[in-house]
């Protein structure tokens, strides 16, 4: 578990990531309707709401398409960041893409579209370590929410192109422990009845 958590940093810039394969889905997560919008502008309203200076979305080139034009409930417009095109979908193209457009900044959050159970407060705590950190389920398993350096850009998109597993870039930083049900991801429509 990381270091105690200080008062969160203001100035950081968040991306949520919306440019998955949605496979066992079947549909794209980013724009599930849920409490009242979208996935997608719900969290950005989540990240808004828990201190972040901006929030964009991260889509693949090729899609998803709808995303332009989504707005966080009651907070305006998020941005759509597009990846470059690549072959074969990875998170880690994401990941890439929102640190290397969030420098000259040090660090960025980032997150994937579908933890349903994400809240502000949830957020804050990572934020308030002012340093890199990725969340943990209370079993130690890695979610991709983390804020991370900017610098590791280049390392990300290296992953991405091999096609590596996200997990032991994730564990390259201090992990923060968070409830099991603030990391839940909706892979399936089943995932979501339980909300």
């Amino acid at each position: 578990m990381g270091g105690r958590p200080t008062r969160p940093d203001p100035a950081l810039p968040a991306y949520v990531l919306v440019g998955g394969a949605s496979r066992r889905m079947g549909r794209d997560k980013a724009l599930l309707p849920w409490r009242g919008t979208v996935l997608a502008a719900w969290i950005g309203g989540v990240l808004l709401e828990a201190g972040c200076a901006s929030v964009h979305l991260v889509a693949r080139a090729d899609g998803p398409e709808g995303v332009e034009g989504l707005t966080a409930p009651s907070r305006g417009a998020l941005p759509v960041l597009r990846e470059a095109g690549h072959a074969e979908p990875h998170p880690l193209y994401g990941v890439a893409a929102a640190l290397e457009h969030a420098a000259p900044a040090p660090l960025a959050l980032v997150l994937a579209c579908d933890l349903v159970g994400i809240e502000p407060r949830h957020v804050g705590l990572l934020l308030g370590h002012r340093g890199p950190v990725v969340a943990e389920d209370p079993k130690g398993r890695r979610a991709l929410l983390a804020v991370l350096p900017t610098a590791e850009a280049p390392e990300a998109l290296r992953l991405a192109r091999s096609q590596a597993p996200v997990q032991p870039f994730l564990r390259r930083f201090p992990g923060h422990r968070l409830p099991a049900r603030a990391l839940h991801n909706a892979n399936e429509e089943a995932d979501l009845r339980d909300w």
